[in-house]
């Protein structure tokens, strides 16, 4: 099944969210079942994150995923999917 990506040209808030929950990249890692490196990855949109993936950091954040998006993304993001 394809996956369905969020494209890395727009960075996300992650970290943004991360830090106020205080926690560190390697804790969420853990949380979301990530390595360390690819949550920085994401993090500095330096790669692609599947949909899925930034559902689970939502949760694990305890946010709606739209307060990982910045303000300005008014629109849905357009998602890739890749085989």
């Amino acid at each position: 099944m394809p996956k369905q990506l969020f494209p890395s040209t727009k960075r996300l808030l992650i970290a943004e969210h991360r830090q106020r929950r205080e926690l560190t990249q390697e804790s969420l890692a853990q949380l979301v079942g990530l390595s360390q490196t690819m949550l920085s990855l994401y993090e500095s949109g330096q790669r692609d994150i599947p949909v899925s993936t930034l559902y689970a950091i939502a949760l694990q954040l305890h946010i709606p995923i739209r307060e990982l998006f910045p303000e300005e993304i008014v629109d849905p993001p357009n998602i890739l999917i890749r085989n």
